[in-house]
């Protein structure tokens, strides 16, 4: 955790500053009757490519964005060691693996590249089969939420961008297990941070369709179980014991961006 915090403030303070903008030269016409009639008669030029483009291009590629909402679905796959015990029990964990994931981010841009919000991230799994001549059923959940930082790269004139971002926050674990009639339940929270890269792929000035990876970090120490009678009881475990959530999720969605 104390690595990825790392990471957050050289990204957070260094790389926002260091993506700048592509120099454009003012391309002027001698045709003054045009200039007093026609609005994109100023063109401009990127230097990387020296391709004109029309004026209102230019306002679009330029301007500040208000927001940008994404809401993503996917897979998650979570990346924590597989506990030691029979060959079935070590079956049964690494199926609980891979998992169905959705996520939604709201940003609100404080400049044309840098933006601030709040990002939300629920994964699902499920599995069930015999472990020492018991049939189980399993159902694990694991949500996050937390504030975020965003940097946005805008491509050339187009609407397309790069985007990452950053996010410390609350992570919630819940799994649930049914053996026949009897049902229990282990709960637990934890401090986690999360951080992911994508691709927005324009389809007109407001919307986009983005491709998103990313990565969850997390070790939950304290848990509430409760029995099929209803009684819990609380318990904490060594940190090297712990239920890590972290994961790996790629997902794609749609991207609103005014």
């Amino acid at each position: 955790m104390r690595r990825f915090i790392g990471l957050c403030l050289f990204i957070l303070f260094i790389l926002p500053f260091s993506t700048k903008a592509q120099d454009t030269t003012y391309i002027h016409r001698s045709d003054t009757l045009r200039q007093a009639t026609d609005p994109e008669y100023y063109n401009w030029r990127e230097s990387s490519n020296d391709t004109i483009i029309p004026s209102i291009q230019k306002q679009n590629y330029l301007k500040r964005p208000v927001f940008r909402l994404a809401i993503s679905g996917g897979t998650g796959y979570r990346l924590g060691r597989t506990p030691e015990g029979s060959e079935e029990l070590t079956d049964f964990i690494n199926n609980m693996r891979l998992g169905g994931q959705f996520g939604i981010d709201l940003h609100f841009f404080l400049k044309r590249k840098i933006a601030l919000g709040i990002e939300y991230d629920y994964y699902n799994a499920k599995h069930s089969g015999t472990i020492e001549n018991h049939y189980l059923k399993d159902n694990t959940k694991i949500q996050f939420i937390g504030p975020s930082f965003a940097g946005r790269i805008p491509i050339s004139y187009r609407r397309d961008a790069f985007v990452y971002t950053l996010a410390i926050g609350y992570g919630h674990f819940k799994e649930i297990t049914k053996e026949a009639d009897e049902e229990e339940s282990f709960t637990g929270g934890c401090l986690a941070g999360k951080g992911s890269i994508g691709y927005d792929f324009a389809l007109s000035d407001k919307v986009a369709l983005g491709i998103k990876l990313s990565l969850l970090f997390g070790n939950i120490k304290n848990f509430t179980y409760k029995n099929s009678a209803g009684e819990t009881t609380k318990f904490t475990l060594n940190p090297q014991d712990g239920e890590n959530i972290s994961m790996a999720n790629i997902s794609v969605g749609i991207r609103f961006v005014r």
